[in-house]
């Protein structure tokens, strides 16, 4: 049965056409003043500036430099987009060829803008300290945010504190800016869907909903426009409300996270090209970068730290968010099927160790939480890739409170604990502050450490060196240090595969589609000095099948120690002048076989299949595409 309150939220759509009386920032005079400010890393050697404008912008420009007081530098694009129910552009400019960690000014192009700073990205590699912040959960504040009443109705208690417009967790990393080089934010940016909260909102929630957005980006630009602010989605980004039996009457425009991706998914970055030595880390790079999707799932490279976000509401199996998903929110996908898990696997095979010795991935719901409040589906999609590919820090959010775990897999703990386990660590930072207030902690487990939800608070993370890692909590109110832990790992590998044997070909566990039972042929590629370098293999069919494409779902490759590769589509096309007369005679078999060529390369981390011949690249296809 309806709850009143939800009955009540049915208002806003009743009241349409009366005019609004929700707290709208004010029009400036010049609707090209630039607002809401955020600036992202655009490449290993650029910086996103993003803002937004009360009119479309023709030209968007950006003047920088390294002085203040010489600009010397233009660069200008022609993206400045909106959506129905908006009142701003969100507009956006790329500098590229920076200097590495070198500051530059850089000022909006407009009549009435200012100049504002911030720092280049470390190049990948260089092993200087450096810290970030862990913000998630941030909502709004002022009239239409936190700083409401004491409501012992709702399911979370507010912290008791004056009604002024002093959020304390931005205060704070206004206070300590200097102390921090970029924050990473997975979900739950301002709580406009909570709108419904204020009474004065009910019968203007579309506009209330608008109303929220421009004033939290608004509150967070003097933030986000000098650190980068690096972003993925939550709930709170999906609908105009949460209410299952109403969200499909959310408007166009407030659906589908509809705002997240016009305000930031022309400034997070899609991953970096990889700058080892191994060809295998090249190629998976390569691979993730062709599968990302920003600002959904992607990632970045800073100094010692390879930084991967990710989507944990939609895009993998019984995924909260998506239609039939658990949180009833309609919303998704945004790619392909498995795309955002074939990115995870491509991106962390990547990642090579005497570079980014540090592996981070953040996204927003987690799997290890107290109270019983984990995520089952994010941790069956995600939580064996972690595992796999040595992920040192999972950063997580959605839970209103700070909590730490000891390194953990599947239930138990490392028994390492911070001392170079195999296992990540992981951390809660969704105590920052909004609407709905803080989690109780309720119940722990042996695998919780700290947790904390008397304050609004966050996490800092140090990267110490290329082996020692620092997580502190800070209270936001009065930077008073919660819990401190350090995170030793030797990072002796310089990739964290599960080995397999080199020497054999991955066995094809499932039959691709109509083709009769397949047969294997290995091939060795060698080096220069006659070493082998690794494997082709074949796919063998006998003949007898009609011409065409025969595809299969959810293929299978196993290597030898049980180690699996997934592929949401394969096939085999049956192309008589694919099969060369050398091919056949190398292999001392009859023109009579259909071939598949694959090749696997280092430890058969990615096997790759390709289901055109004529289109084969030794080592760089996947699916038929060549990088």
């Amino acid at each position: 049965m309806a709850s009143i309150r939800n009955l009540i939220a049915i208002l806003p759509f009743l009241g349409a056409g009366v005019e609004a009386a929700v707290s709208f920032p004010p029009l400036p005079s010049d609707l090209s003043t630039p607002v809401q400010q955020r600036i992202a890393f655009g490449g290993p050697n650029s910086v996103t500036i993003g803002w937004n404008t009360y009119a479309k912008q023709a030209k968007p420009c950006v003047q920088y430099g390294t002085s203040q007081k010489a600009l010397d530098k233009q660069t200008c694009s022609d993206i400045s987009v909106t959506y129905p129910t908006s009142r701003t552009w969100a507009n956006s400019v790329t500098l590229d060829g920076l200097s590495p960690a070198t500051t530059y000014y850089y000022k909006v192009m407009s009549k009435n803008s200012t100049i504002d700073h911030f720092l280049s990205p470390r190049t990948a590699g260089d092993k200087t300290s450096f810290a970030i912040n862990a913000i998630i959960d941030l909502g709004v504040y002022g009239q239409d945010g936190f700083t409401i009443d004491m409501d012992h109705s709702k399911r979370d208690v507010i912290p008791t504190i004056q009604p002024s417009l002093n959020h304390t967790t931005i205060g704070r990393l206004a206070t300590t800016v200097n102390d921090y080089e970029f924050i990473i934010h997975p979900g739950d940016l301002a709580y406009a869907d909570d709108w419904f909260e204020k009474p004065k909102n009910l019968l203007h929630g579309q506009e209330a909903y608008q109303a929220i957005l421009e004033t939290f980006y608004d509150q967070l630009a003097p933030i986000s426009g000098r650190k980068p602010y690096m972003v993925s989605p939550g709930n709170h980004e999906a609908t105009c409300q949460e209410i299952p039996i109403l969200n499909h009457l959310c408007p166009e425009g407030q659906k589908n996270f509809t705002d997240f991706m016009i305000r930031f998914g022309n400034i997070m970055p899609l991953p970096f090209a990889s700058t080892s030595l191994d060809d295998t880390a090249r190629v998976n790079a390569n691979r993730a970068k062709q599968l990302a999707n920003p600002p959904f799932w992607y990632s970045f490279d800073y100094g010692m730290a390879h930084v991967v976000m990710i989507d944990t509401e939609t895009d993998f199996p019984d995924a909260p968010d998506q239609p039939g998903g658990s949180a009833h929110l309609n919303s998704g996908p945004f790619g392909r099927p498995n795309q955002q898990l074939q990115f995870l696997e491509a991106d962390l095979a990547s990642v090579d160790r005497e570079i980014t010795p540090w592996l981070i991935v953040a996204g927003h719901r987690p799997w290890y939480s107290t109270n019983n409040e984990g995520c089952k589906p994010c941790q069956k999609a995600f939580e064996g890739l972690f595992y796999k590919y040595g992920v040192d820090l999972g950063v997580f959010g959605h839970v209103h409170n700070s909590q730490r775990f000891h390194p953990v897999y599947n239930g138990t703990v490392d028994p390492a604990g911070q001392q170079d386990p195999k296992a990540p660590m992981y951390i809660v930072s969704g105590g920052t502050g909004n609407i709905e207030g803080l989690s109780a902690v309720g119940t722990k487990g042996p695998e919780n450490a700290f947790a904390y939800a008397d304050d609004f608070s966050y996490a800092t993370i140090r990267f110490q060196d290329a082996n020692n890692l620092q997580v502190d909590f800070i209270r936001s109110a009065t930077g008073e240090l919660l819990d401190r832990s350090k995170l030793f790992k030797s990072h002796k590998q310089r990739f964290d595969h599960l080995p397999t044997n080199k020497d054999e070909c991955p066995t094809v566990t499932a039959e691709f589609g109509e083709l009769p039972p397949v047969i294997q042929q290995k091939v060795p590629v060698r080096k220069a000095d006659d070493t082998i370098k690794t494997y082709d293999c074949y796919l063998l069919a006998e003949a007898g099948i009609t011409a065409g494409i025969y595809g299969g779902q959810d293929c299978e490759v196993v290597s030898s120690d049980s180690t699996s590769q997934s592929y949401d589509t394969c096939s085999v096309k049956r192309d008589d002048e694919a099969v060369k007369e050398d091919w056949v005679h190398s292999l001392s078999l009859y023109s009579t076989f259909t071939v598949l060529k694959y090749s696997v390369w280092q430890n058969f981390a990615q096997p790759c299949i390709t289901s055109d011949l004529n289109t084969y690249v030794t080592g760089q296809v996947y699916r038929g595409h060549i990088f």
